[in-house]
């Protein structure tokens, strides 16, 4: 199960109002848009919290809690948000998470190769000084359920996460979360509600309180290297080379024809048979170090220990 939003009437690109469901089925308060006002606003019991200045080429913008000035954000042309209070301290950060990463994070936590491209394929990385959050969909993102209306915001186990921090910060994650909506895609996928895949977003190291996102802090599975070298294409290639060279060994060839002289046909013919695999292979080899930066994954673990360093020390003033 998951956190979701309840749009009541239907999705409207510009304006919609809906209901925040828990995953256990509770109703925690109300989500409106209105895209001409620049506000989503957010209510829960007697609190309300409101991104203003929210639109679709966004830079920045105030976030109000109870009508009271709260916290400011910026947002970068990557659509990475930094939140920080009226003090300048950074209370979130959103950042844009390795796809790399996140599949083998998911798959060595004992999930299925297809669970782990979900995973993968889903959300980004929220960082905030009492846990972290990855199941937030990123803006303008791609995968847009087909849920008849409700729309997940966050996993049961991030939903944990968010439960254990103030109640501002609640708030803010939660609208946060529900953003993808405000500027929804005309193209919807037949991504489901069920490609939220329930996967713990970190670790804490017992000693130290510090937080973890290495995936390397689980042991690799033993079939992780061939799985992770694209096994569909891989195994296509293989079986239709068998299959094309069984084929040449008992085809009836002209006596005239020798490889020696005819060898450009067969090798064009098997390129051709294999033409799909070979090109999802050659898609995915090229795509692969443009998506998986390994800078960006050592950038994001520096974010990581950052926060648990501040939160560290701030736990040892008090």
């Amino acid at each position: 199960m998951f956190m979701y939003l309840e749009i009541e009437g239907g999705y409207r690109r510009k304006h919609w109002r809906g209901r925040i469901i828990s995953s256990a089925g509770a109703e925690l308060g109300q989500l409106a848009f209105e895209l001409a006002g620049g506000r989503l606003a957010l209510t829960a019991g007697s609190d309300e919290l409101v991104l203003r200045a929210f639109c679709e080429a966004e830079t920045h913008g105030t976030i109000c809690l109870n009508r009271q000035p709260y916290a400011d954000y910026v947002v970068q042309k990557t659509g990475e948000i930094e939140v920080t209070d009226s003090d300048g301290v950074t209370v979130l950060v959103l950042l844009k998470d390795s796809f790399r990463r996140r599949r083998k994070w998911a798959y060595r936590q004992g999930g299925t190769l297809s669970q782990a491209e979900k995973y993968a394929a889903w959300g980004d990385l929220l960082i905030s000084r009492h846990g972290i959050i990855t199941s937030i969909v990123d803006f303008c993102h791609w995968i847009v359920p087909e849920c008849s209306g409700r729309y997940p915001l966050l996993s049961a186990e991030d939903e944990k996460i968010v439960q254990r921090m103030p109640r501002s910060e609640q708030l803010l994650i939660i609208a946060l979360a529900a953003r993808y909506l405000c500027i929804q895609p005309h193209f919807q996928s037949t991504t489901s509600d069920n490609d939220l895949v329930n996967v713990a977003s970190f670790v804490r190291d017992e000693k130290t309180g510090a937080f973890n996102i290495n995936p390397d802090v689980f042991p690799a599975r033993p079939e992780e290297k061939y799985i992770f070298n694209y096994p569909w294409a891989i195994g296509s290639i293989v079986i239709i080379s068998i299959m094309y060279f069984i084929v040449l060994l008992f085809w009836d060839f002209p006596a005239e024809f020798t490889f020696r002289t005819h060898i450009a046909g067969p090798v064009i013919m098997f390129f051709l048979v294999n033409g799909v695999p070979l090109a999802w292979l050659l898609i995915h080899l090229m795509m692969e170090p443009i998506a998986d930066n390994p800078k960006e994954e050592r950038r994001l673990y520096e974010m990581v220990r950052a926060f648990s360093e501040r939160n560290h020390n701030e736990n040892n003033d008090n």
